[in-house]
């Protein structure tokens, strides 16, 4: 469910940050990085508390946060 799928994303959060990546020792990357993984976070803790509402804004900041890293890092 929402939980699983939200701890994968935080997982993936912490690998895309890896020194072996493109950009992986790049400060502004790796602060972008971070950010999904925190909203992944908390929607992972949202659904543990049945939160409908929290679960859905922090899953709004998690997409906005892949969609900006994404805009700044991607060719």
């Amino acid at each position: 469910g929402i939980y699983h799928e939200a701890q994968i994303l935080a997982a993936l959060a912490e690998v895309i940050r890896d020194e072996s990546y493109e950009d992986g020792a790049d400060e502004s990357y790796v602060a972008c990085a971070r950010q999904p993984g925190a909203a992944a976070r908390e929607v992972a803790e949202a659904a543990l508390a049945e939160d409908g509402e929290k679960a859905r804004r922090a899953l709004g900041q998690a997409s906005k946060a892949c969609s900006e890293c994404h805009d700044g890092f991607r060719e």
